[in-house]
């Protein structure tokens, strides 16, 4: 990732991201000279209730998964599911991401991950994936309900996640818990 020249600009400031500049998704904004428009993401929040109706520690029990909290042994696997489901710039856009990595394992292999930052403030998910060969068996569920399931243990008052424009699919799918996408947008350019 270290090859990719970029600059981010954005609306809205993650807890743990600074340096932004103000965008709203409406305004077309011009690229720095020498570089060109890679993506756009915007933060979807949740304004819609959604009750989590069981336990997700049990739902992946019942699916033959393990749901924990990685430790530094995963990180190699980790990183190899993510390359797999990323664009290689995806990584640029949540890379000071903070928080707790929580995966699924299936038969000892790691099928899933999510990164969450709970506290009473907010809840924000970050980089969830599964592996490619896994989708469409409730895997992604079982996460995002980890996610709500935690927040309201906390009593989040903020919950959200940054969703890149084009990702269509996952748009649809957060939108089944509530989320509904916002007019703060984050603008990635890169080196022509």
């Amino acid at each position: 990732m270290s090859n990719y020249n970029y600059i981010r600009f954005s609306d809205a400031e993650k807890p743990f991201v600074t340096n932004f500049v103000g965008v709203d998704k409406g305004q077309y904004l011009k690229p720095p000279k020498g570089y060109k428009l890679y993506s756009r993401a915007f933060i979807m929040e949740q304004t819609k209730e959604y009750f989590v109706k069981k336990n997700p520690y049990e739902l992946a029990k019942e699916l033959g998964l393990v749901l924990r909290e990685s430790n530094e042994s995963d990180m190699d696997a980790i990183k190899e599911l993510e390359n797999k489901a990323f664009d290689p710039i995806a990584g640029l856009i949540d890379e000071q991401a903070k928080g707790i990595i929580y995966v699924l394992e299936k038969n000892g292999v790691i099928v899933g991950k999510v990164n969450l930052d709970i506290n009473e403030r907010f809840a924000y998910l970050d980089r969830v994936c599964i592996a490619n060969t896994q989708r469409g068996f409730g895997y992604g569920t079982i996460l995002e309900e980890l996610f709500l399931w935690l927040a309201n243990e906390k009593q989040s008052k903020k919950k959200y996640m940054w969703v890149v424009e084009t990702n269509t699919n996952a748009h649809k799918f957060h939108q089944k818990f509530g989320f509904t996408m916002s007019n703060k947008c984050s603008w990635i350019f890169i080196k022509e």
